[in-house]
């Protein structure tokens, strides 16, 4: 229920609340800035308490209270917002989706056992994702409302339904298995397992794409609400564009399983960037009015289960690319390896999303509506295509170049497992050794 709010606050609180788009750009930077600094000590803390004996469930657990919390503040607020206010639960709802995300994706890195394993886990998350946010853009299409605008109105029933679903799912997070723990196989500092990790090659060059995703797919995803409402007039038509693209997001996903399976992680990763940038070229050449609906809602949906599905395929290749740094280096720390991850991405995205909103703040677009429509048509075009299509283009290159295919993941799981047994017999021999009478 909380995975929209990235899509729609933005757009919300400047039309319904008064803040200005420069003031929502900076709180974007800070909240980016903020969290960025947190991620790798998250990271670290989850791997140190799962080394000492802990699970990753209780990190889950209470970031997902927490996550609750913020959502339901930023969806339920006063009458009279304050940048403040704002500014606050933000921070609070990115700390702990942060922590939330580094916690699960390392369990679920230690619950996937086979190279397709990790790939079946994430689209099975994303799935669980995707009917709550399909809850959420289902709302504003029950006849309670005037409009099928997303409003504050429907906001506030959006926080009630977040609480309830939100309850069982923490519930239900005790029972789950807690995973088999990989330990590293030398106990290290601190500074030196950061360093083995920005020594791994196959996690250096995937963290280099996310990047480069995070800025291109970070923008447009922090415009598409504003321009589709502002600019095209599609605002009633976004809940049940949005569903739509949940609903062809859920379908697409066992496919992509399918073309993980047949085709490797890496060559999938290429299409669904291929597909983006073909997606995003489509709504420079329409302008508004009733001929551009059906083509912009199909982009839309398009994008929305492309993002989704980038996600399942580059963290599925972030797992593999973990078990590469624990076989060469000894040290396998998997919410460091995620949190690295995501703070590389999330330095990029606090580039990404305020650069977008600065650029169309400045080429006409505000509050109150659009100034001028041949300057935002302009800044259209340089913050919703150009700079997406660039970034995106070279992102697929490099994603040619990325080094663990299937055969190789096969491989370094097979040396992985056999020297993990190594270590279980000589500690058995030591052990019986020590329990022999002098």
């Amino acid at each position: 229920m909380v995975l929209p709010l990235g899509t729609v606050l933005t757009g919300i609180y400047a039309k319904y609340f008064d803040l200005k788009f420069q003031e929502i750009a900076s709180v974007s930077f800070i909240t980016s800035l903020i969290t960025t600094i947190a991620i790798p000590i998250i990271g670290i803390l989850s791997d140190k308490h799962r080394e000492r004996g802990g699970t990753r469930k209780s990190w889950v657990m209470i970031a997902l209270a927490c996550v609750t919390l913020a959502g339901y503040r930023l969806m339920n607020p006063p009458s009279s917002v304050t940048i403040a206010y704002f500014s606050c639960w933000c921070v609070i709802l990115a700390l702990s989706g942060a922590a939330y995300d580094i916690s699960h994706l390392a369990w679920g890195s230690e619950l996937s056992r086979t190279y397709n394993e990790s790939t079946r886990l994430l689209s099975i998350r994303s799935i669980t994702s995707v009917i709550g946010a399909i809850t959420f853009y289902m709302i504003p299409l029950f006849p309670l409302f005037k409009t099928t605008e997303i409003t504050p109105e429907v906001l506030r029933y959006a926080a009630v339904v977040t609480i309830i679903y939100m309850i069982p799912a923490i519930y239900c997070t005790r029972y789950i298995p807690d995973g088999e723990y990989r330990p590293s196989f030398r106990k290290e500092k601190i500074r030196n397992a950061v360093k083995a990790v920005l020594s791994n090659k196959p996690f250096l060059a995937l963290t280099r794409v996310s990047m480069l995703l995070s800025i291109g797919e970070g923008m447009w995803c922090s415009l598409s609400f504003v321009v589709y409402d502002y600019y095209y007039g599609l605002g009633k038509a976004l809940p049940m564009t949005y569903v739509l693209s949940y609903a062809v997001t859920a379908i697409s996903l066992p496919f992509i399983n399918k073309l993980c399976d047949f085709g490797g992680k890496k060559r999938a990763f290429a299409i669904l960037q291929i597909i983006f940038i073909a997606l995003i070229t489509l709504p420079v050449f329409l302008q508004p009015g009733k001929h551009a609906y059906i083509p912009l809602c199909l982009v839309l949906i398009g994008i929305q289960a492309v993002m989704i599905c980038n996600f399942v395929v580059s963290n599925a290749i972030l797992a593999d690319a973990i078990d590469y740094g624990q076989w060469k280096y000894g040290v396998g720390y998997r919410g460091s390896y995620f949190a690295a991850n995501a703070l590389f991405a999330g330095i990029a995205g606090a580039i990404g999303g305020p650069l977008g909103l600065s650029i169309i703040g400045h080429f006409g677009f505000s509050s109150k509506g659009i100034t001028d429509f041949d300057d935002a048509q302009t800044g259209i075009k340089i913050a919703f295509f150009l700079v997406p299509l660039v970034v995106s283009s070279i992102a697929v290159f490099f994603i040619m170049k990325l080094p663990i295919c299937a055969r190789r993941s096969l491989i370094i799981r097979r040396r992985l497992i056999a020297r993990n047994v190594r270590i279980h017999q000589d500690n058995a021999s030591s052990l019986a050794a020590n329990e022999r009478p002098l």
